[in-house]
Formats: structure tokens, C-alpha cells, sequence
């Protein structure tokens, strides 16, 4: 599913005139692994990434203390 959003991102770009022309990598593929891997919410099939456990749309689950941080660290990117 990662590859294929990757491949999707990049015809994307190249419609809106983008020149660029990024690879997947090894280094891609290991973070992409990094990130599925992580621990979430008890029950992983419904975890939601920013659930704060007071939604039903969220099932009421609340991720443990710092998964959102482990992503991000992961993924390399500044907090929203």
C-alpha cells in the first residue's frame, strides 16, 4: 500500500507539471516499516493515529503516551 501511494504522489506531481523525479529506496522501504511496526492502541485494526479516546468515531480507544511523537520521529517531520 505504501508503494502504491508513493507511486500515486508522484504521477500526481508529474500531472501538476513537476519535474522531479524521487526514487523508493531501501532506506524508504525500512521506514515504511518502521512506522507500520510501532505500537498503537490496544487493538491495532482500529487504531487512529491522534485519538484522544473521547470520540465514538475514534471507538473510545486512546493511544499510549508518546505514539504520536514515535511517529513523527520515525517519519522525520515537524509536529502540526
Amino acid at each position: 500500500m505504501a508503494g502504491s501511494t508513493w507511486k500515486a504522489l508522484k504521477d500526481f506531481a508529474n500531472t501538476l507539471g513537476c519535474k522531479c523525479n524521487p526514487q523508493w529506496t531501501p532506506n524508504i522501504q525500512n521506514t515504511v516499516f518502521d512506522f507500520a511496526r510501532t505500537s498503537g492502541a490496544n487493538f491495532g485494526a482500529l487504531n487512529t493515529i491522534d485519538s484522544d479516546g473521547n470520540s465514538y468515531l475514534d471507538f473510545y480507544l486512546k493511544n499510549p503516551s508518546g505514539y504520536l511523537d514515535r511517529k513523527i520521529r520515525i517519519l522525520d517531520v515537524r509536529r502540526r
